[in-house]
């Protein structure tokens, strides 16, 4: 019986070490799914779905409603969302979260990412590169091929829960 009891609260205390020691998995998980719920409400938004920030989880909606203060601050008039653009020749192909003009950044378009983490990290100079320079894009929804449009400018918009900014990429 005493070696039935001992088996038991052992396991317990595995269940309960890999619990605490699995926390940090939990927290990033939620992040994310935070940030793809913020990303696809945006994308909607965008192509012109009514959105409310209270049907959201809280952080999607914190991060949606801080999208809201960025729009209504620079005033963005939106050429394109979650556009797909394919370079043949390098061979690659990606989807971009917005082509905007905006105003307040000067003359031309503006090529950007959303990004909902806890930082921007330099890396992503690659990636807006990459879409800046594709040869082609395809529509959403009827993937006709068009030319990708030209770009001035590459930027981030880094949205958080508290806070949004706009940071620019050299790309």
């Amino acid at each position: 019986v005493l070696g039935q009891l001992a088996s038991g609260v052992k396991t317990h205390v595995e269940k309960g070490r890999k619990f605490v020691s699995n926390a940090h998995k939990r927290t990033r998980d939620a992040a994310a799914d935070a940030g793809t719920e913020a990303h696809k409400a945006i994308e909607s938004y965008i192509l012109g779905d009514v959105i409310r920030s209270s049907d959201l989880g809280e952080l999607a909606g914190a991060s949606f409603d801080n999208f809201l203060d960025f729009e209504r601050e620079l005033k963005p008039t939106w050429e394109a969302s979650e556009l797909t653009v394919y370079n043949p020749t390098a061979k690659y192909a990606g989807t971009l979260d917005f082509i905007a003009d905006i105003p307040a950044l000067g003359e031309g378009l503006t090529l950007g990412d959303i990004k909902t983490g806890k930082g921007v990290y330099p890396e992503v100079a690659l990636q807006l590169a990459a879409y800046r320079f594709a040869e082609f894009a395809t529509t959403a929804h009827n993937n006709e091929k068009v030319d990708m449009p030209e770009t001035e400018r590459a930027v981030v918009l880094h949205l958080r829960p508290d806070s949004w900014a706009l940071v620019p990429v050299q790309a």
